[in-house]
C-alpha cells in the first residue's frame, strides 16, 4: 500500500509540475524587565496573543514572534505600572529594553 500511494504522490506532482519550495517565516522576540512586582505577569497582545510570568531577576519574553505590531502589558494585582502598557512594532529584528515599573498601590 505504500509503494501504491508513493506513486500515486509522484503522478500528482508531474501533473501539476514543479514543486514550490516551503519557506519558513523568520521570528523574533520582544525582551524586557519589570521592577517592583516578583511574580508579575506580562501580557503580549497583536499578531499573537501569549503571556509570560517575569522570571526572579525581573525579566520577561517573548520568543518566535513573526514581524507586526504588538502591545506588551504588564499586570498583578495590587499594583499600577509605568508605562501601563507599551507599543512594540518588530520589524524584521528582536525588540529589547521594552520596561516596567512597579508600584504597591496603598489603600487606606
Amino acid at each position: 500500500m505504500l509503494r501504491l500511494s508513493s506513486i500515486i504522490a509522484f503522478i500528482i506532482v508531474a501533473a501539476c509540475g514543479e514543486v514550490k519550495e516551503m519557506k519558513s517565516v523568520p521570528t523574533y522576540s520582544v525582551s524586557g524587565t519589570v521592577s517592583g512586582a516578583t511574580g508579575a505577569t506580562v501580557n503580549l497582545t497583536g499578531v499573537t496573543t501569549e503571556s509570560a510570568t517575569i522570571d526572579g531577576n525581573g525579566n520577561y519574553s517573548f520568543a518566535g514572534l513573526p514581524s507586526g505590531n504588538y502591545t506588551v502589558a504588564p499586570s498583578k494585582s495590587g499594583f499600577v505600572f509605568t508605562p501601563g502598557s507599551l507599543a512594540v512594532t518588530v520589524n524584521g529584528a528582536n525588540v529589547a529594553n521594552k520596561n516596567f515599573t512597579a508600584t504597591a498601590v496603598v489603600v487606606p
